[in-house]
C-alpha cells in the first residue's frame, strides 16, 4: 500500500465475528493462523502466512474466558514480534480488568497496569480500545493508546430508533458517569439526570436502592447510558427508579454488555424498552435469550481507525472531538454550514439550523443580530431567502424579525474567488478509496467488495448521523474481468483500487451502468455522463483531449476537459476558469512512498451538486488512463 508495506489482521478466538466484519469494511483478507490449546491447556499459535515489515493488528476483546483471551493476545503479539513485522498494534474493544485501575483499599492491585506493562513486554507498538472505564488507564502505557468512543454511535442510534427523543432525559446511573451523560445530552440538546445509589451495610437488610438526585424524568423518555453491565443489578435498580418517579418510556444503553452475570430472563421482565449494547463482546448468545436486546455494530469505527492509523492521517473525528460540533443541529466543524465554516463563528449561538446538507440548509434566527449576521453570509457568496421571499433575497435584511427562517444555498452565478475544498485520495485496502478534505466535513468513500468486484459503491459520510449515505452504484462489467490476483496499490494506482480503472484490453471492464441514491433501475452511464469519444476512438486512442459533460443538480452543464497534462471541470457559466481540478500524486526520487497524495480540488460553488461531480470525476479518470492520458 502507500507506505510500502501492507495491513495483516490477526484475531484469536474471542470474536472472531468482529475481525471478520472489520476486515469486510476494510475489503482485506483476515490472516489465517490457529490458535488452539494442548490437552494440558497451554495456548499454540501458528502464523499461516508471513508477516515480515508488515503493519499488522490483532483484534482480541476481554470477554467470557478473560484469562485465556488474554494470554492469547500476547502470544499472538509475542510470536508478530519474532516474526519481523514492522509494527504490531493490538486492537482490544473491550479492555480486560478495566475496573481494577485504582488502589481504592488495602492491598489491593491495579491489574490493568499489570496488563499495560505485559502488552509491553510481549512487544506490543499500539493499543486501539474503545470506552475505557477509566480514562487514566492510557497512562499506564509507555506508547501510543487510542480511546475509541462509542458516544457517537449511540447519538445516532437515539435520533434514528427512539421515538419522542427530543422530550428525553439522559440518565447516570452513578456518578462516575456523570460526564458521559452530560457530553450527550449537550449534543442532543435535552436535559441529563443523575442517579445516586443508597447501600446499606447491614446485611441482613438485602436492598439496595436508587434516588434521582439530579434532573425531573417525570412524563420523559428516560435513557440510561453507562459503559459496561455485567451482572444487570445496577440497570434493575435504576429501570425500576426511574420508572416510579413517573418515567413514560425507559430505554439502556450500554457500552460493553459482558453480561455473565446476568439471567437474561430478568432483563426481559425489567420495565424497559430497549436494552442496546455494542458488539465489542458476542452478543448472539445473549440476543437468543433476550428480545429486548439490540447490538450496534462497532466494525465501521475499529475499521476506520485502523485505516487512518495505517495511513498515518489523524483519527481525532473518531475521538468524537469533531462530532461535538456535528450535534443534533446537524453541522460540521465549527457548527457551521460546509461552504461557509471559518467566517460564521457567531452564527453557532444565534441559529438553530434544522435541515443540512450541501441542498440549501435553513436557520431560524432568534435574536436581533439576525440582520448583522445575514449580511456576513451574503459576503461569502451565498444566497438567502425568506420562504415568502426568495425572489428579493436582500430585501429583509434591514427588518428581520425574531424566528424569522431563511434559506441560505450557495449561489449558482459565476464563480467567484470564495473557498476551494481539497479533497485528497487515500486508500482503506486494496481497491478502496477516501476522498475527504482536511475536517472530514467532506468524506466520500468508493468501495469495490471483494465478493462483488463488478459493482463500485460510493457514499458520503453524514456529519450528522456519523453514518455513510448511499451516493450512487456503478457496475463495472463481469466480476471475472476484475480478478487479475494483482497488489493494485503498488504502483499507488488509485483508479484500477476502485474498480473503475482498466487497461482498456477488455471491453467488459468499462463501467457499463449507474445509478444514484438507489433509487430506480441501473441506467446506462451515457444517460449521465456524455463524452465526445466512441468505442472506436478509445480501441485506437487517437483522442488527444478528453471532454465529457453532465447536467448538474443546478441546471447548469458541466464539462471535464481531460489530456495528458491535466483534468478539470468547466461551468456553462464560466467556460474560462475551472470549478474542480485534479492533482496528481508526487513521489519521493526514486522511491515508491508519495510526497504529496493525488486530490481534487472543488470550488465552493459547486458543493451542491458534488455528489455528480465526484462520481463524473471517477468515471472520467478511468477513461482517460484507457486512452493512455494517465
Amino acid at each position: 500500500m502507500l507506505r510500502g508495506n501492507s495491513v495483516r489482521i490477526l484475531t484469536g478466538n474471542s470474536h472472531p465475528g468482529l475481525a471478520q466484519a472489520v476486515c469486510e469494511r476494510l475489503n482485506v483478507p483476515l490472516t489465517p493462523c490457529t490458535v488452539k490449546k494442548f490437552s494440558n491447556g497451554e495456548i499454540n499459535v501458528k502464523i499461516a502466512e508471513s508477516v515480515r515489515d508488515e503493519d499488522v493488528y490483532i483484534i482480541q476483546t476481554g470477554c467470557s474466558d478473560v484469562n485465556d483471551n488474554l494470554m492469547e493476545l500476547l502470544i499472538l503479539i509475542s510470536a508478530c514480534k519474532g516474526a519481523s513485522a514492522r509494527r504490531i498494534t493490538a486492537v482490544i474493544p473491550c479492555y480486560p480488568y478495566a475496573r481494577m485501575d485504582k488502589k481504592d483499599k488495602s492491598r489491593a492491585p491495579i491489574t490493568a497496569k499489570l496488563v499495560a506493562n505485559m502488552l509491553a513486554v510481549a512487544g506490543c507498538d499500539h493499543v486501539i480500545t474503545m470506552d475505557l472505564h477509566a480514562s487514566q488507564i492510557q497512562g499506564f502505557f509507555d506508547f501510543p493508546v487510542d480511546n475509541l468512543y462509542s458516544e457517537p454511535l449511540m447519538i445516532s442510534y437515539i435520533k434514528r430508533n427512539i421515538e419522542g427523543w427530543k422530550n428525553s432525559i439522559i440518565v447516570s446511573p452513578d456518578a462516575g458517569g456523570a460526564k458521559r451523560v452530560t457530553a450527550i445530552a449537550d449534543k442532543l440538546g435535552v436535559e441529563f439526570a443523575l442517579i445516586h445509589r443508597e447501600r446499606t451495610r447491614n446485611s441482613s437488610v438485602p436492598a439496595e436502592k436508587m434516588e434521582v438526585l439530579v434532573g425531573d424524568v417525570r412524563d420523559k423518555v428516560a435513557i440510561l447510558v453507562d459503559d459496561m453491565i455485567d451482572s444487570g443489578n445496577t440497570l434493575a435498580l435504576a429501570a425500576r427508579s426511574l420508572r416510579d418517579n413517573g418515567a413514560k418510556k425507559v430505554y439502556a444503553l450500554i457500552s460493553h454488555g459482558l453480561l455473565s452475570q446476568t439471567n437474561m430472563k430478568k432483563i426481559e421482565e425489567l420495565p424497559i424498552e430497549q436494552l442496546v449494547v455494542t458488539n465489542t463482546v458476542p452478543q448472539k448468545q445473549h440476543e437468543a435469550g433476550c428480545s429486548k436486546l439490540v447490538t450496534i455494530d462497532v466494525s465501521p469505527t475499529i475499521a476506520e481507525s485502523i485505516r487512518r492509523t495505517h495511513n498515518g492521517e489523524s483519527i481525532s473525528l473518531l475521538f468524537g472531538d469533531w462530532a461535538e460540533g456535528a450535534g443534533v443541529n446537524g453541522v460540521g466543524g465549527s457548527g457551521l454550514c460546509p461552504y461557509a465554516r471559518t467566517r460564521l463563528a457567531p452564527l453557532h449561538k444565534s441559529a438553530c439550523v434544522r435541515n443540512r446538507g450541501v441542498s440549501p440548509v435553513v436557520f431560524a434566527l432568534d435574536d436581533k443580530r439576525a440582520p448583522r449576521v445575514l449580511r456576513n453570509i451574503l459576503r461569502l457568496g451565498t444566497d438567502i431567502s425568506e420562504p415568502e421571499q426568495e425572489s428579493n433575497p436582500t430585501a429583509m435584511l434591514g427588518s428581520a424579525s425574531p424566528n424569522s427562517v431563511y434559506y441560505i444555498r450557495p449561489k449558482t452565478g459565476r464563480p467567484s474567488s470564495g473557498k476551494l475544498h481539497k479533497l485528497v485520495l487515500t486508500t482503506t485496502s486494496l481497491r478502496n478509496v477516501v476522498l475527504a478534505n482536511a475536517s472530514d466535513v467532506l468524506y466520500y468513500e468508493v468501495v469495490t467488495p471483494r465478493w462483488e468486484r463488478h459493482l463500485t459503491r460510493v457514499s458520503r459520510l453524514d456529519v450528522n448521523t456519523r453514518c455513510f449515505d448511499p451516493v450512487a452504484e456503478l457496475l463495472n462489467g463481469s466480476p471475472a474481468a476484475h480478478d487479475n490476483g494483482r497488489d493494485l496499490h503498488a504502483s499507488g494506482n488509485h483508479d484500477n483500487a476502485v474498480g473503475i480503472g482498466t487497461d482498456g484490453k477488455s471491453e467488459e471492464k468499462r463501467a457499463v451502468a449507474v445509478r444514484f441514491y438507489g433509487v430506480g433501475e441501473l441506467r446506462p452511464v451515457e444517460e449521465f455522463l456524455q463524452t465526445n469519444v466512441d468505442k472506436d476512438g478509445v480501441k485506437r486512442k487517437h483522442v488527444e483531449v478528453l471532454r465529457a459533460w453532465f447536467r448538474g443538480k443546478d441546471g447548469h452543464k458541466y464539462t471535464w476537459h481531460a489530456d495528458k497534462k491535466r483534468l478539470e471541470l468547466m461551468r456553462d457559466d464560466a467556460p474560462d476558469k475551472p470549478v474542480a481540478a485534479f492533482y496528481k500524486e508526487k513521489r519521493y526520487l526514486h522511491m515508491l512512498r508519495m510526497s504529496q497524495h493525488p486530490y481534487l480540488e472543488i470550488h465552493a460553488s459547486v458543493l451542491e451538486c458534488l455528489d455528480y461531480v465526484i462520481v463524473s470525476f471517477l468515471l472520467v479518470e478511468r477513461l482517460r488512463r484507457e486512452l493512455g492520458f494517465g
